[in-house]
């Protein structure tokens, strides 16, 4: 049996002690103490708290624009896990280090339930924690969140496999029986995990409608929807209920949705920001540098095509030889060049994952059109074909990106037709899209993206890979195993893997704290900021 117990990464105390000002006016009017001394002090907490200043961040999107629940978001790195840390608190937490500590849980272990090993795991949480509605985070309310993330569509739900179960074991703790074992569950659970251990109160997970106007977290602040403008900027108010009112650094944090790096380096300029984030395109480093900026920057993931085999629109990529030609068709160190000079892009074939590295595979695919022109006729296609490819983003990288893929496909007779991108559920309308992956575990990625159950995957279930898969979850050492099965996905060209891309964020002088690091998947976290 493992036992994990949390070094909490704040020093917090004693529950009791956490008072609402009413209380305290109240407790005050009793015994009659409502000093001249006592309205000073209050002033000059309320002084205190005005000072304050606001934080503004610069995002080329945010998952407001495309998900309207906190369990339809597909990813937590980046600039997610900071989005997400405002508003949510997470049951474990990971330092840019990639050590997990404790987070709204003080500790956690497996066990076994009968059914294997890391099938069964259970934590404990720390009390006086609430919601931003005031509701108290308990082990119900935990389990409750669970069930509904377990029923919910297009995350990590598969993770966990077919029908998990969750119980609350009195008041505070919870235990987990999974139907399948899963590795490194405190990272799983974690702030930069898979939303699995982010709870949203009892009164959103019973009515998800509510997710559209508030956030419903446990984290120190709260979404205003009064004020914020819908895919513009998104304003945060702290949560009067945050547990851990010392870690509340800010009067307002305020998201301002720039799409192009070169508009949020202006705004930065313009001390209209104190930081931001451009993604992994680069095209503005050296003039952020001139500028004065710090540049931060992590391994994120990687560029990809996402091939769907069940395209109304062809048949085409049923065939392995057509997606093995479009794998050929490219010239992966050029795309790299293309979109991350200066070492912010690398050439592989391999699907992102962090925790193992396979660099004999990395150059499967060499570049050579004329064998991809080749194997299109050995499939039938001598005379050419055209696929339907969706954008999820419109940024001038992207766009580069695609362009520049556009052009070698159309080299070998493949003409790429691209389309708007309006909603997670359109890949399965056209041949595929053009998207950031970002990197995470070998099981949570194939859950998330590669296994035949999880509803974004476009083809039909692979027995080979199946049966690594499961293979791997139950080998002392899944290493081996997870490489074959990451080699066999790059031979099948499911998803064709262009080049690896870093994270890139601009920082001025007016705050510290942010660490980006490739543990963490280039993430920073809301409650590591403060002002210089």
């Amino acid at each position: 049996m493992r036992r994990w117990t949390s070094v909490n990464r704040r020093a917090r105390s004693a529950p009791t002690v956490h008072y609402s000002l009413v209380a305290l006016v109240a407790v005050a009017s009793l015994v009659g103490v409502m000093s001249t001394a006592s309205a000073h002090t209050r002033t000059a907490t309320a002084t205190q708290a005005a000072a304050k200043p606001t934080l503004r961040i610069g995002l080329p999107y945010s998952a407001f624009q495309y998900y309207k629940n906190i369990a339809d978001i597909p990813n937590s790195g980046q600039s997610g896990a900071l989005e997400l840390s405002l508003g949510y608190s997470s049951l474990f937490h990971m330092e840019p280090n990639g050590t997990v500590v404790g987070e709204l849980a003080s500790s956690g272990s497996y066990f076994n339930p009968g059914t294997g090993a890391q099938k069964g795991f259970e934590f404990t949480l720390i009390h006086g924690v609430r919601f931003s509605d005031g509701t108290p985070l308990t082990a119900a309310a935990m389990v409750d969140y669970l069930d509904f993330y377990a029923k919910q569509v297009g995350g990590y739900q598969g993770l966990f496999g077919k029908d998990p179960k969750f119980t609350a074991v009195g008041k505070w703790e919870v235990r987990m029986v999974l139907t399948v074992p899963v590795n490194d569950m405190e990272t799983v659970l974690s702030d930069v995990g898979d939303f699995w251990g982010t709870p949203a109160s009892p009164a959103c997970v019973a009515n998800p409608t509510l997710f559209t106007n508030a956030t419903c977290g446990t984290g120190p602040y709260k979404l205003d929807t009064a004020v914020s403008v819908p895919n513009s900027s998104y304003v945060y108010v702290p949560n009067p209920y945050y547990y851990d009112k010392a870690a509340v650094k800010y009067s307002r944090v305020i998201e301002d949705i720039i799409p192009e790096p070169a508009s949020e380096l202006a705004a930065l300029q313009a001390g209209q920001l104190n930081f931001a984030y451009v993604a992994s395109d680069s095209s503005t480093v050296s003039a952020a540098r001139s500028a004065g900026l710090k540049v931060e920057s992590a391994p994120i993931g990687a560029y990809q095509l996402l091939l769907n085999e069940k395209d109304p629109s062809t048949s085409a990529l049923t065939n392995s030889l057509v997606r093995e030609a479009i794998s050929y068709a490219l010239d992966r160190p050029a795309l790299a060049q293309l979109v991350g000079p200066g070492g912010y892009a690398e050439a592989t074939d391999l699907f992102p994952v962090t925790d193992i590295s396979d660099p004999s595979y990395a150059g499967h695919f060499t570049y050579d059109p004329a064998k991809a022109r080749a194997l299109l006729a050995q499939a039938g296609y001598s005379n050419g074909l055209t696929l339907n490819l969706a954008l999820i983003e419109a940024r001038t990288q992207d766009q580069t990106m695609f362009n520049g893929v556009a052009q070698e496909l159309k080299a070998v007779g493949i003409t790429l037709n691209p389309i708007n991108y309006t909603s997670p559920s359109s890949i399965f309308s056209n041949a595929g899209y053009l998207l950031t992956t970002i990197g995470n575990t070998t099981q949570v990625q194939y859950s998330s993206w590669l296994s035949a159950g999880n509803p974004v995957t476009t083809w039909p279930a692979d027995s080979y890979m199946v049966s690594l898969y499961n293979k791997a979850i139950r080998a002392t050492n899944p290493v081996p195993d997870w490489r074959q099965m990451l080699q066999y996905e790059s031979q099948e060209s499911y998803f064709v893997t262009i080049c690896s891309v870093s994270g890139i964020w601009y920082v001025t002088k007016s705050v510290q704290g942010v660490d980006v690091t490739g543990p963490r998947i280039g993430a920073v976290l809301i409650n590591e900021l403060s002002p210089s």
